[in-house]
């Protein structure tokens, strides 16, 4: 596994344009020889998001901007019917992390990127840690290209 990590945010990064993972069984004999190129990939992508946080950072959002997007995204339970039917524990713990992150970096789209990324990263689970975390991970790179994301971050 690869990735970038910047100071500012410990959370562990979630870009939903790039991504470089591999897994394989420890016995597996699988070539997982990478090209330049995609490490060319990475670098600008790591690059680009340096960027783009610094734009989160200026861009002002309010509590009810965040409760919506947690609700229609990460909280957001897939299912056929045409009502509302979001997680209240993980809208719950997503409000907690936001009233956090915002008293630390104000109202911004920051805020709600630390949130998101801090419940991905840090699930509070009695299942396998790892495998909650790279769903999780998964989710926010979908929220990241939502429309509700892009209607905050444009």
């Amino acid at each position: 596994m690869w990735s970038s990590v910047y100071v500012v945010c410990l959370n562990g990064m979630v870009r939903p344009d790039w991504s470089f993972t591999v897994y394989n069984k420890h016995n597996a004999r699988t070539d997982i020889s990478f090209t330049q190129n995609d490490f060319k990939m990475g670098i600008t992508a790591h690059n680009e998001l340096g960027d783009d946080l610094f734009k989160m950072m200026q861009r002002k959002v309010t509590d009810n901007d965040a409760t919506h997007l947690f609700r229609k995204t990460l909280a957001n339970k897939q299912t056929k019917l045409d009502i509302d039917d979001s997680s209240i524990l993980i809208l719950r713990h997503l409000d907690d992390l936001w009233t956090s992150y915002s008293r630390k970096y104000g109202s911004t789209v920051f805020a709600i990127y630390q949130a998101a990324t801090d419940w991905a990263t840090h699930p509070i689970t009695r299942g396998a840690v790892h495998n909650v975390s790279r769903k999780r991970e998964k989710q926010v790179a979908s929220m990241m290209q939502s429309p509700q994301w892009e209607g905050m971050v444009s």
